[in-house]
């Protein structure tokens, strides 16, 4: 039976990338094409404009006002003289917060707070994506590499049906060698099939991962992900919680409800305000009398329905959630970084040993050909020591994947590096 033709999709040379595709490229593509990263880009934006409204409440504000006023007699029944009324009248007014309890510092710092907490947002966001992106890579690239270690699993298969044949044609091999020969090469075109499938199958999703049309050609570089630099766990764990996205964004955001209570206590206290005051008016002439004044206003809400006090209780439930939320997260980055690290213990031991098992079937698989050649083996032997190398090379292309795998993700669980 011939060997199958490769599966393949029509592609869109619109979605194509060109040239090999390494992981770093692959997450460079996708932090620029992400709805999710967009989305966070905005919340970053919408919280830089609400810290800049609620810090303006200590910057001075200037205005301006000008009226013009006609008015017309339409009847007088007195003997008496009718004064012209004023016809223009303005006023610049500069006007300062001087003095609130705190009130405003501590809004805007918890609004500041805010933002940061979206800006880490948007980093949690894009380390999320960049760990899908590598799983999917390395997913991908993994499929693709078992494609090879079935091709030339039914290249050796070929060649050892080949070889009984030849032994049979020659009267010194069994016709059951030949039949049993038959049957391995089969299995290997079956193999060989499915390991095609699932390459085309991760190709596509990754293609969709990326946000390009699922049919898109992807051509994957070969390559691995970087060790993590430290290899001690309560080294990891304290770089995790000092620039983990989700710690940081913990601590903004329970600085922000801090300074929101601080903020609270002091809704219903005075505020002391200075005013100066540029006036003109006159009938024709806008600046015939001009004048000028300073005002020291004092706003002081005595009752307020209870308005001050339900926003007191509102602080303070915000300010619990965050506290909860803040050890919550600590306990998460902790739990992470833990398991990531075993899990890249035990991906590295596996590799190891996986290895060790394929330089082993590769020499048993050399042993049992050169037997069956000289007539001192039995062709079982060589489809036994076959189908156990093809296992040890599936094992170590799979252990290969599966510590870049772990070591994406350990560096997921650690942070992105705030430098």
């Amino acid at each position: 039976m011939p060997v199958p033709a490769p599966l393949e999709l029509p592609s869109f040379a619109a979605d194509a990338l060109k040239g090999p595709l390494a992981a770093q490229d692959a997450v460079a593509f996708a932090l620029d094409h992400s709805p999710v990263v967009r989305a966070a880009r905005a919340n970053l934006i919408t919280a830089i404009g609400k810290y800049r409204q609620t810090g303006s409440a200590l910057n001075p504000s200037l205005s301006l006002s000008h009226t013009y006023t006609r008015q017309e007699t339409i009847e007088n029944r007195s003997s008496s003289s009718v004064s012209v009324p004023t016809a223009y009248s303005s006023a610049v007014t500069l006007k300062q917060l001087l003095f609130d309890f705190d009130k405003s510092p501590n809004l805007t710092k918890a609004a500041r707070l805010q933002v940061e907490a979206s800006r880490q947002a948007l980093r949690q966001a894009e380390s999320d994506l960049a760990l899908s992106v590598k799983s999917g890579f390395y997913t991908a690239f993994e499929a693709a590499r078992l494609v090879a270690v079935a091709e030339a699993n039914v290249k050796s298969r070929g060649l050892q049906l080949e070889l009984a044949k030849a032994r049979m044609g020659a009267g010194l091999g069994a016709p059951a060698d030949v039949v049993r020969a038959t049957t391995s090469f089969d299995d290997g075109l079956n193999t060989l099939v499915q390991a095609r499938a699932t390459a085309l199958t991760a190709r596509v999703q990754f293609a969709a991962l990326l946000g390009l049309d699922p049919r898109s050609e992807l051509k994957l570089s070969a390559g691995h992900e970087a060790a993590v630099a430290s290899p001690k766990l309560p080294d990891l764990v304290a770089s995790a919680l000092s620039q983990r996205p989700e710690a940081l964004a913990a601590v903004a955001n329970l600085e922000s409800a801090r300074a929101t209570r601080k903020a609270s206590l002091a809704n219903d206290s005075p505020s002391v305000a200075l005013s100066l005051i540029y006036g003109a008016k006159g009938d024709r002439d806008p600046t015939l009398t001009q004048t000028g004044a300073a005002a020291l206003s004092v706003t002081w809400p005595i009752w307020d329905g209870g308005f001050s006090h339900g926003v007191r209780i509102q602080a303070d439930g915000q300010l619990a959630s965050a506290e909860a939320v803040s050890r919550q997260t600590s306990l998460a980055v902790v739990s992470d970084v833990s398991q990531a690290f075993v899990l890249l213990q035990a991906a590295e031991q596996r590799l190891t040993i996986a290895t060790a098992e394929e330089a082993n079937a590769l020499e048993g698989a050399r042993l049992a050909e050169g037997r069956y050649r000289a007539g001192v083996g039995s062709f079982l032997e060589v489809t036994d020591a076959q189908a156990a190398l093809v296992s040890a090379q599936t094992a170590r292309v799979n252990a290969e994947s599966g510590l870049d795998r772990a070591r994406a993700t350990l560096a997921h669980a650690v942070g992105p590096s705030l430098n």
